[in-house]
């Protein structure tokens, strides 16, 4: 059976049901409706024959009353109006005892009627009564001695209560059925409402089970697929929707996996082009860089108010370009320009550009450092102890490394759309590379802006000022070795210098140049 054809069994087994409840529920109620009715009818007699009763002794008190007063005196006669309530109080009662014949029980109909004959009699017996009222005495006494007074007895100890007790147990009836009704239509409601409920849960049960287990080996089946099992194959046979669609992921597994060959092949060329892509782009740019330009497609220019700039350029290298072979000074050049790269990833310093011989670098950019004016100091001074360990290398020439250093505000960005180039701009980089001019081989050549940041760290050595090409004087010095006073008894230099760094600037001191220890730690 299908699926659809499980669920309309479900929705009519739910209707019928439902209709079977609702059948239960009506029929109940009509049931206890009826015993309400019954006992409402007792109850409502109840009360119109206790009214009757008091009707008929206040008539049958005042007619003895009358009957007492005419034995006392014989001039007595009744005036109209006293007749006409007479008349009023008697066709209450028949009114009252028709009220009665529509609401009295059949098995109660024959004490009824012999009750309102009975009345009717003493109606009419009083009713001569008066007439003879006031007229003749004699006949009047002997109609109430006579015929009245017994009929009102009779009417009052016999047929009244007689009607009343049995309408009294016409109500106990009708409340044992009302209660009975009420509590056997309960049962039957429960027994329906339960036994339907549990057909139905036994029925939803066994479906919903069914359903469950198939759709979870259809889920494991997409889990398993959708991981890479593409030959995983979900085990459906059934010939309803859930089989066809346990059919149509297998036939799609199978296509996947076909495909699957073509796409690998795919990805692994894409992937690896990627790869050397991604490696292109953060050599050729700093991280953050080629982050951004890798996510919005272009680089927004930063300032930088304050960073390191430092210009490193190779001394004698004109002159080697003429008496070596070319390949053996690229691969020299080549040597000098890696070891410079290891140093200022070291330091977080950040590699601009080469040109020709000169090395061009920035400390505080693109990351903003507070220690970018030492940082560029330690670098620059590997940059000279690596030139002196290359130079005495056998077949290389004798090199030395000039260094300038200047700090200030930078602007950086990239350039160009094709081969496109990270790069800083401003005085301060032209300033630098005057410093570097200026410089000595072997040293590294600071100035003034630069010495704020670096003073309480290096012994400078004051050279005067140097001109720029703008005309303005800038102050230079030479750095000559960390200060000493670092050392003391209870820090070796380099301790001391690590120590410093770290309160200046809240962070580590990556490395210290062998070099600049003293005589006495090395």
């Amino acid at each position: 059976m299908s699926i659809r054809g499980k669920l309309i069994l479900v929705f009519v087994l739910v209707v019928g049901f439902s209709g079977g409840n609702l059948f239960v529920h009506f029929w109940s109620k009509r049931q206890t409706d009826a015993s309400l009715e019954e006992l409402r009818r007792a109850t409502e007699i109840q009360g119109e024959l206790r009214q009757i009763q008091r009707d008929l002794n206040d008539l049958q008190k005042q007619n003895s009353i009358m009957g007492q007063f005419i034995s006392a005196t014989d001039d007595v006669a009744l005036r109209p109006e006293e007749i006409e309530r007479f008349d009023s109080q008697t066709e209450s009662v028949a009114l009252r005892m028709e009220t009665i014949a529509n609401l009295v029980g059949r098995a109660n109909r024959e004490s009824y009627e012999q009750l309102v004959a009975k009345c009717k009699e003493l109606i009419k017996s009083w009713r001569r009564f008066y007439l003879y009222f006031g007229r003749d005495h004699t006949q009047a006494l002997t109609e109430l001695a006579l015929n009245a007074e017994p009929l009102g007895l009779e009417v009052m100890q016999v047929y009244m209560p007689d009607l009343v007790e049995k309408e009294r147990m016409r109500i106990e009836m009708a409340r044992k059925d009302y209660f009975a009704s009420s509590e056997l239509t309960g049962r039957i409601t429960t027994l329906m409402f339960a036994g339907s409920t549990l057909i139905l849960m036994l029925v939803l049960l066994w479906f919903s089970r069914d359903l469950v287990r198939r759709l979870a080996g259809l889920r494991r089946g997409a889990e398993q697929i959708g991981s890479g099992d593409l030959d995983h194959r979900i085990a459906d046979s059934s010939r309803d929707e859930l089989g066809e669609l346990a059919g149509s992921f297998n036939e799609m597994g199978g296509r996947l996996l076909t495909a699957r060959g073509e796409l690998d092949e795919q990805y692994q060329k894409v992937e690896s082009e990627r790869a050397r892509a991604e490696h292109l782009l953060r050599n050729i740019l700093p991280d953050s860089t080629a982050e951004e330009l890798r996510s919005k497609g272009q680089v927004a220019p930063q300032y930088y108010s304050q960073a390191t700039v430092l210009f490193a350029d190779i001394k004698g290298f004109t002159l080697a370009t003429e008496k070596i072979s070319v390949d053996l000074l690229v691969e020299i050049l080549n040597h000098y320009f890696t070891a410079f790269d290891k140093i200022c990833e070291k330091y977080k310093v950040e590699k601009l550009k080469t040109i020709g011989d000169c090395y061009m670098a920035v400390a505080g950019v693109p990351n903003r450092r507070l220690s970018h004016g030492v940082d560029a100091i330690l670098a620059a001074w590997e940059f000279i102890d690596v030139a002196k360990e290359l130079s005495a290398r056998d077949e290389y020439p004798d090199w030395q490394v000039r260094v300038g250093i200047h700090s200030g505000p930078v602007i950086a960005g990239v350039v160009g759309i094709h081969k496109f180039a990270f790069d800083i701009w401003g005085s301060t980089v032209n300033r630098a590379a005057r410093l570097e001019q200026a410089g000595q081989a072997g040293r590294v050549n600071i100035s003034e802006d630069t010495r704020t940041y670096v003073k309480d760290f290096f012994d400078l050595e004051a050279r005067g000022p140097i001109t720029t090409k703008e005309g303005q004087g800038v102050e230079m010095y030479f750095v000559e070795r960390p200060h000493a006073s670092l050392a003391n008894a209870r820090l070796s230099l380099q301790a001391g210098f690590a120590e410093r760094y770290r309160v200046y600037f809240r962070e580590d001191l990556a490395d210290f140049p062998a070099s600049m220890l003293l005589e006495s730690e090395k």
